[in-house]
């Protein structure tokens, strides 16, 4: 089917299909930016723009910010 990544059309259990996950090395506590698939008590935010979508999410003493995007190309022949 040509896709990028796996998606699921369900929205209500939408699995994920990749993770990232930070971990304390000193404590071994492990969690995530996103709210899947670790979710936490403290509150996350989602911001999507055209091409992107911005992660934020404060735990562990931490303030987190992921970015997932598309890059863009110059020259849209350069694109294979």
């Amino acid at each position: 089917m040509n896709r990028l990544t796996p998606w699921h059309n369900d929205p209500v259990a939408d699995p994920q299909s990749e993770s990232i996950y930070l971990r304390d090395e000193q404590s071994g506590a492990v969690w995530t930016p996103t709210s899947l698939p670790i979710r936490e008590t403290d509150a996350y935010r989602a911001r999507h723009g055209q091409g992107y979508t911005v992660f934020e999410h404060n735990s562990h003493a931490i303030g987190q910010e992921l970015t997932v995007f598309v890059p863009i190309e110059e020259d849209a022949r350069a694109i294979r």
